[in-house]
C-alpha cells in the first residue's frame, strides 16, 4: 500500500507528468551516472507507476560512498518489499537497523514479518513495529501498523489499545476508526463500535462503501509502508498543524460541554442536547459529555440511548460516575443483573463507594431504589 509519503517529497516537487519526469531525470543519469538525487527521485516516480523492478535497478545503481547511500539502500529495501520479495527486503531493512534504528527501517521490518509470516526467531511483527510507534509518539501511521498487526494477529485486547492511540494522534484517520469498529465488534462491543463507525463515515464516507462490520476478518493489505527513511518536513508540519488544530478542537468542545452541562442543571434539557452533541463532534472521545447526554436522555425517558450513551462514555474513559450512572439506567429499564453487575464494577473502581453499596443491599433486599 502506498503511503502518503514519498521521497520525491524531500528531493524536489512533482509537478510534472510522470513521463515528463522520467524524461528529464534519465537525461540527467546519462550525463552523470552518479547523479544520487536524480536516481532516487526516479525511484519515486517509477514506484508509484508500479514498475517495482525499474525502481529497485535505479536505486541500486547510488555509489556506496554517497552521502545518499543509507537512503538509496532504504528505497531499494521497499522496492523488495513491494516487490514480494520478502527474505531480501528483511536482510536489507536489518542492515540498515543494525547501523541505525529508525522508526521507518523497524516499522518497514515489522511489515516485512507481517507479510511473510514471521517467526519468533526472526522477531514477530509487533516487536518492530511496537518499537517504530515508541519512537516517534506523534505518528498516527506507526500506531495503526501496531494496531492492524495485532488485528491480523487475534489478539483484539491489544489492538483495540494501539488502534484507539492511532485515532488519539489523528483523529481525521478514518481507515483507523473503521477498523477500530471491526476490532471492537470482534469483542462484542457493539455500541462502541457503531460509534467508531459512524466516525469513520464522517472522516471518510467512501470507507462505508462495500465494508462488511461484523469482525469477522481482518483484510490483508492496509498496513501503512514508510517509503522514506526519515519523516519529510512537509509531514512534520502537517503534524504540528493537526495538532494545533486538535488542541482549538478541544477547547471549543470544552466551551460546548460546560454550556450543555449548565443548561442541564437548569433543566433546559432540549436546550442542551445540541451543545453536548457539538461537543461530542468536535472530541469524540469527551467522557463528560456523552455521560450529561446519557442524563438527558433518562431523564426523558430514552433509556436504550441513554445506556448506549453511558457504554460509549465508559469506552472513552471509565469512571465511577459513568458506571453508576449506567447501572441507574439499568435499573430503569429493569435490567438488575445488569444493574447488579454495574455496581460491582463500582465498587471494584472505589471500594468507598456510598451509593453504590447502598444500590446492592437495596437489590438485596429485593427492593428497588
Amino acid at each position: 500500500m502506498m503511503n502518503r509519503g514519498t521521497a520525491t517529497g524531500s528531493l524536489g516537487p512533482q509537478s510534472h507528468a510522470p513521463a515528463t519526469q522520467m524524461r528529464f531525470l534519465g537525461r540527467a543519469i546519462e550525463v552523470y551516472p552518479d547523479y544520487a538525487r536524480a536516481r532516487l527521485a526516479l525511484w519515486a516516480v517509477l514506484s508509484e507507476l508500479g514498475r517495482h523492478d525499474e525502481a529497485l535497478e535505479t536505486v541500486q545503481a547510488v555509489p556506496t560512498d554517497s552521502p545518499l547511500a543509507r537512503w538509496a539502500g532504504f528505497s531499494a529495501a521497499v522496492s523488495l518489499l513491494d516487490l514480494g520479495r520478502l527474505d531480501e527486503a528483511f536482510d536489507a531493512f536489518d542492515r540498515l537497523a543494525r547501523v541505525q534504528a529508525a522508526p521507518a527501517v523497524l516499522n518497514n521490518l515489522g511489515l516485512v514479518q507481517l507479510r511473510r509470516g514471521g517467526a519468533p526467531r526472526a522477531g514477530m511483527p509487533t516487536y518492530f513495529l511496537t518499537k517504530a510507534a515508541d519512537s516517534e509518539p506523534g505518528s498516527a501511521d506507526y500506531a495503526f501498523n501496531v494496531g492492524y498487526a495485532y488485528a491480523r494477529a487475534g489478539d483484539m485486547p491489544a489492538a483495540l489499545y494501539w488502534l484507539r492511540e492511532a485515532v488519539r494522534r489523528n483523529p481525521a484517520d478514518g481507515l483507523a476508526h473503521q477498523q477500530l469498529a471491526a476490532a471492537l465488534d470482534a469483542t462484542g462491543a457493539g455500541v462502541e463500535a457503531a460509534r467508531e463507525r459512524e466516525l469513520a463515515g464522517q472522516r471518510a464516507p467512501d470507507l462505508l462503501q462495500g465494508s462488511g462490520s461484523d469482525g469477522s476478518a481482518v483484510p490483508a493489505g492496509l498496513e501503512r509502508v514508510m517509503r522514506e527513511i526519515e519523516t519529510p518536513r512537509a509531514q512534520r508540519l502537517e503534524a504540528a498543524m493537526l495538532s494545533t488544530v486538535t488542541r482549538e478542537q478541544r477547547e471549543l468542545a470544552a466551551f460546548h460541554l460546560d454550556r450543555g452541562r449548565r443548561l442541564v442543571e437548569q433543566g433546559q434539557d432540549r436546550a442542551a442536547i445540541p451543545e453536548l452533541r457539538r461537543a461530542i463532534y468536535l472530541s469524540p472521545y469527551l467522557a463528560d459529555a456523552h455521560v450529561w447526554l446519557g442524563r438527558v436522555y433518562l431523564r426523558a425517558g430514552r433509556v436504550r440511548e441513554a445506556v448506549d450513551a453511558f457504554k460509549i462514555s465508559i469506552w472513552s474513559q471509565e469512571t465511577v460516575e459513568a458506571r453508576l450512572a449506567l447501572a441507574r439506567a439499568y435499573l430503569q429499564n429493569d435490567d438488575v443483573a445488569a444493574a447488579r453487575g454495574e455496581l460491582r464494577r463500582v465498587l471494584e473502581l472505589d471500594p468507598e463507594s456510598a451509593e453504590a453499596r447502598q444500590l446492592l443491599a437495596e437489590l438485596g433486599r429485593g427492593g428497588r431504589p
